[in-house]
């Protein structure tokens, strides 16, 4: 409320301003209705299925993904196709005063384009239809209904409007377009999507001023899309018939010669059935080949078995794997070996090798390995023999297999000749058959669930957003002009942006009069401005008996007021009937002694350098008790006058003659004569300009500071009200009297401010 409140009338000003243009805007816009249909799409990949049925009449059916085909309805050649069919290149309009509306079901006639590639656009054609004779007239010329007319723009006709339904207003005008705009107005306007992720829906959206015509485009749109798949399944059908003729009568010619030609191999060779001779061959060396298998695994593990008989000692070691051993006894006889062995072993961990326990095991271990490599050696004997018998067998077998005739791998390849081509001549016909069948059947690959439809009242301009929208858009120029302006603002504005900077108190806050008076003191037109400075004098402790008698001015760039500030203020202090001199110190502008004419003769100057006489330096003005030290004629020199002259001798005797003393100082930006001058006075008022002075104030802080300065105080000059239409006083930017809270004697901000000023 205090950032914006004080600026309302600009917020209502420009609010109301941007509401008469939103509603201008919504009068001059044309109404547009949204149009909807759905269709539904055979989806591979989501389960939509025709019955077995349909899928007998449709072989060539492709299940499409929803992805593509809404590439495909979005398509610039459908949407093209739809403009010619719906005659969208040319369009009627009808005059409504500052705007044109559609006159798509107003006028009695419509127009049709009979090549819209060689159209040329026109804007704006006075048309005139004469009912009673049946006759348009279009720029002076005659048109009759129902027939084709060469024209300017093409070769044209104009046709009885099938969907009128009122009598237009206003004049009515015709336009013809190019059609490449108006299929990138058709395709900008129209959205296509899946109405979900889970099915096969797709639903259109298109928004047109006119609901009938929405309607129509969108339904002539579906229809051109199934048209056109069920136009390429057409095509394809028909150009596989025409490949499958092709191929059966090729294919009916080889196979009657590979036919033929195997009636005379086998009447020539007397040839009855050579392969199943050959599968017995093939089978018994196969069952040869595994028995030769099984006999090597068996001599390999009597091999085994010997070399562990014969390497064997008198130790028990794990025995060899009898596995394919088919003689129990031997197998028994290394198992008896095996435990025996064992036995013969924990014997001999507990008795002599001379015990006779110990001996008849060693003899009946000797004794089974004899016996086991006498079954071993007669086994693999026999084994090898069998071996050797069947190698001979397989090889009688290869001989046979290899003097077959060469006329059965010469039989064999005929016949699969003959069968390979069986068989395509066989799929050739049943392709053709289906063929047949769907070109037949023609049936779409989708399905129209909703037809068009229009809403039926207008989804834009949406008015009260429009007029929501225009009252923020108000609002947030308001706001930004308000926030560009303070905020923004690179001078300090408000009393707070001093504060953040600096510890130093702000004795006073002086407004801004808004008229052209320099001196405000005693001013019946600014009351406020004698009120404020006699506040200023009372707040940095001026009143009564004080010991504090000058008063230095200064601040940290030129144009804060500084001088305006030290002339009232000593205006003020003459006003209690003191004895008040103003002194003049700044040397290159002195622009206290220009206001009081007194720039030219003897001043501070002389006196510092010259030790001209006091008297002759000080003038007396108009103002009861206030008088006046101007800067002299010799100043070229500012800060050397200042440092070399007789500054202190020159204070010390005008504390003998004034009360008090209100010296005007140069900014202390870039020079050094404000710290000079500073020292030997009480109190220096350090002058900060709203609007004027830089935010980042660098004097506040550094070297060169104002904190350098003896008993600093700040006086916020030119305060300006806030807003556009403020109560008296009530200027915003200060500390807040607008608030309540004053900076006067006896308040506790006062207080504050003045032991920080004195150190107590």
């Amino acid at each position: 409320m205090f950032r914006f409140f004080p600026y309302w009338p600009l917020f209502l000003v420009l609010s109301g301003l941007m509401l008469v243009a939103a509603w201008v805007y919504v009068g001059l816009t044309n109404p547009t209705y949204e149009v909807t249909t759905t269709l539904l799409i055979k989806d591979e990949k989501k389960g939509v299925e025709d019955s077995h049925m349909l899928e007998s009449f449709n072989i060539y059916t492709s299940k499409k993904i929803v992805e593509n085909e809404i590439e495909v309805i979005k398509s610039k050649a459908l949407i093209r196709e739809t403009v010619k069919r719906l005659n969208l290149c040319s369009s009627i309009a009808e005059d409504d005063f500052f705007t044109d509306r559609p006159a798509y079901t107003s006028s009695p006639v419509m127009v049709e384009v009979k090549n819209i590639d060689s159209l040329i656009s026109a804007d704006r054609l006075k048309l005139y239809y004469d009912k009673l004779h049946g006759i348009a007239t279009l720029e002076g010329e005659d048109f009759p209904l129902n027939r084709w007319v060469k024209s300017y723009y093409g070769l044209i006709r104009f046709v009885p409007n099938p969907y009128f339904a009122r009598e237009a207003a206003g004049a009515l005008y015709v336009s013809f377009h190019d059609p490449r705009l108006v299929v990138d107005g058709i395709s900008s306007s129209l959205n296509v999507l899946a109405s979900n992720k889970l099915t096969t829906v797709i639903t259109l959206m298109l928004r047109d001023p006119v609901p009938i015509r929405g309607e129509n485009i969108l339904n002539t749109l579906v229809d051109a899309y199934r048209k056109a798949g069920t136009a390429d399944k057409r095509n394809l059908a028909q150009n596989t018939m025409n490949f499958v003729d092709e191929r059966i009568k090729l294919v009916e010619h080889e196979l009657d010669s590979v036919e033929k030609s195997i009636q005379r191999y086998k009447s020539s060779r007397g040839i009855v059935d050579l392969s199943e001779q050959g599968k017995v061959f093939l089978k018994n060396v196969g069952d040869n080949d595994q028995r030769l298998s099984e006999l090597s695994m068996q001599v390999a593990v009597l091999d085994r078995v010997q070399a562990y008989i014969v390497k064997k000692d008198s130790t028990s070691r794990i025995i060899p794997s009898t596995l394919g051993i088919r003689d129990d006894n031997l197998v028994r006889m290394i198992q008896r070996l095996y435990e025996v062995e064992l036995d013969y072993a924990r014997q001999r961990r507990t008795s002599t090798s001379t015990n006779p326990l110990l001996m008849q095991l060693q003899e009946e271990i000797q004794n089974i390995r004899g016996r086991i490599l006498e079954n071993v050696k007669t086994q693999r004997a026999s084994l090898l023999t069998q071996r050797g018998n069947l190698n001979s067998t397989n090889s009688r077998y290869a001989s046979v297999l290899g003097t077959l005739p060469q006329q059965e791998r010469e039989l064999l390849e005929a016949q699969r000749q003959q069968a390979i081509k069986s068989d395509v001549y066989t799929f050739l016909l049943q392709k053709r058959e289906e063929t047949a069948l769907t070109q037949t059947a023609n049936v779409s690959d989708s399905l129209v669930v909703d037809a068009a439809e229009a809403t039926l009242f207008p989804v834009a301009p949406k008015k009260m957003l429009i007029y929501a929208l225009a009252l923020l858009g108000g609002f947030a120029l308001s706001a930004a002009w308000v926030v560009w302006k303070e905020l923004l603002n690179k001078a300090i504005l408000f009393r707070s942006e001093i504060e953040s900077q600096t510890s130093i108190p702000i004795v006073a806050e002086i407004l801004d009069s808004g008229s052209r008076d320099y001196i405000v003191v005693d001013n019946l037109k600014n009351p406020v401005g004698t009120e404020q400075f006699m506040q200023m004098r009372a707040s940095i402790g001026l009143y009564g008996s004080s010991a504090m008698k000058v008063v230095a001015v200064t601040s940290s760039i030129a144009g804060e007021g500084k001088t305006f500030v030290s002339t009232n203020f000593a205006i003020s202090l003459a006003a209690a009937n003191k004895r008040v001199l103003l002194v003049d110190l700044d040397f290159r502008n002195p622009r206290l002694s220009n206001l009081f004419k007194a720039a030219h003769g003897i001043g501070a100057a002389e006196v510092l350098l010259e030790n001209a006489e006091l008297n002759k330096a000080i003038r007396a003005t108009q103002r009861p008790n206030l008088y006046l030290m101007g800067v002299g004629q010799k100043r070229a020199g500012g800060t050397t006058t200042l440092m070399d002259g007789n500054l202190d001798t020159m204070f010390t005797q005008l504390r003998a003659k004034f009360d008090y003393i209100v010296v005007d100082m140069p900014p202390i930006k870039p020079l050094v004569d404000s710290f000079v001058v500073s020292k030997l006075c009480d109190i220096t008022l350090f002058v900060v300009r709203h609007g004027k002075t830089p935010k980042r104030l660098d004097t506040l802080k550094g070297t060169r500071s104002i904190s350098q300065l003896k008993n600093v105080g700040i006086v916020f000059n030119g305060i300006k009200q806030r807003g556009l239409l403020t109560r008296a006083g009530s200027y915003g930017y200060g500390y807040g009297y607008e608030y309540g809270e004053t900076y006067g004697p006896g308040s506790p901000t006062h207080k504050r401010g003045l032991r920080r000023l004195f150190g107590q």
